[in-house]
């Protein structure tokens, strides 16, 4: 995980927050330096946050239904 202080953290936070209430897929981006003797596997310490990336996904006809119809046929639907 990437080290942000809490402030830092915050303000990151406040525009995820932003962009997705304004339906926006939001994905982080991290920098990692993995050396010169990397094992192969997924680093997961000493990433550097770079920033954030913010896709505009807005809601396809026939969702609203489709949910409906998972919810009524009891299927779990997580926002």
């Amino acid at each position: 995980m990437p080290k942000l202080t809490l402030s830092q953290r915050s303000v990151w936070l406040a525009q995820v927050n932003q962009l997705a209430a304004t339906n926006h897929k939001v994905l982080a981006y991290l920098r990692w330096d993995i050396g010169e003797f990397w094992a192969g596997v997924e680093p997961d310490q000493n990433g550097l946050f770079a920033g954030l990336l913010a896709c505009e996904d807005p809601i396809r006809p026939g969702v609203i239904n489709a949910t409906h119809q998972c919810c009524e046929a009891s299927i779990r639907v997580i926002w």
